[in-house]
């Protein structure tokens, strides 16, 4: 009976232990980030914030505090590397993150909000379009990518909306979808 028992209990510590995960929880500047890390994950996130203030800080970063513990958990680390190095960024001074602007994958600079751009490009198309074209583009693929950046370098609006115009300039059609002359 106690044989049973013993190899009973056994079997479930080895079940236990085979659903375990080492997992990090980490806390920046007092705050819990949301899900939890693998070691390996951490290492990487934490590192890559590191080495991506420096760049952009050009030097020393002043990074926030980050406190990290480890356990064992039956639930797998579900974060990533980028999502906790993006959290430390987050917290550091003098970095801000910003809603990057490419043109055919060329980078023309950075806004603030890029719904606010894209409303505003729209009005450009349509105070600009022939009396005769019914719908207008813009003739290079354009693009808006977060991007971390040091604070107090976005583009004016205004400015964006001429640079984009220069480099993918407005494309206008007409009903029979015909190129018009913009």
């Amino acid at each position: 009976m106690w044989k049973k028992v013993t190899l009973g209990a056994f079997a479930l510590l080895l079940g236990l232990l085979a659903n375990t995960h080492l997992v990090c929880r980490v806390s920046i500047n007092g705050e819990q980030a949301e899900g939890s890390y693998s070691p390996w994950v951490h290492d990487r996130g934490l590192l890559a914030a590191e080495k991506a203030a420096e760049e952009i800080l050009a030097g020393e970063a002043s990074l926030p505090v980050v406190k990290t513990g480890c356990g064992l958990s039956l639930r797998p680390p579900s974060g990533s590397a980028a999502e906790l190095s993006g959290a430390v960024l987050d917290s550091v001074s003098g970095i801000a993150l910003l809603d990057g602007v490419f043109v055919n994958s060329v980078p023309l600079g950075k806004v603030e909000n890029g719904e606010m751009l894209m409303a505003k490009l729209r009005g450009y198309l349509y105070y600009t379009m022939p009396t005769t074209a019914v719908s207008g583009t813009f003739s290079e693929e354009l693009t808006l990518r977060p991007v971390y950046t040091r604070s107090g370098s976005e583009t004016n609006y205004d400015d964006m909306v001429l640079l984009v115009s220069g480099m993918a300039p407005a494309v206008y059609t007409d009903q029979d979808g015909n190129r018009v002359p913009g």
